[in-house]
């Protein structure tokens, strides 16, 4: 089985609508004091291929311009929304 392929993924929401966790490129949020910005999400496509889970990665930007993989999420049902 193939996973089908993707456009840019502008936003990604995990769980229930209402206890789920959204993530929306652009959009920023507060974490113990420190203010993140998502800058990228993206579908880990190495992951499907060498374990066969799906996995979606949110890519942040600190204030000073650091930016890392802050969270993942494997094998979850997901709702992702891509740019036209």
């Amino acid at each position: 089985m193939d996973i089908l392929a993707t456009g840019e993924i502008y936003s990604i929401a995990f769980g229930d609508p209402k206890n789920g966790w959204k993530f929306t490129v652009g959009k920023g949020f507060n974490v113990n004091g420190d203010w993140l910005e998502v800058v990228e999400i993206l579908r880990d496509d190495g992951a499907f291929h060498l374990h066969g889970t799906i996995r979606y990665v949110v890519w942040v930007k600190k204030e000073d311009n650091e930016e890392f993989c802050w969270r993942y999420f494997e094998n979850h049902k997901v709702d992702v929304t891509c740019k036209v």
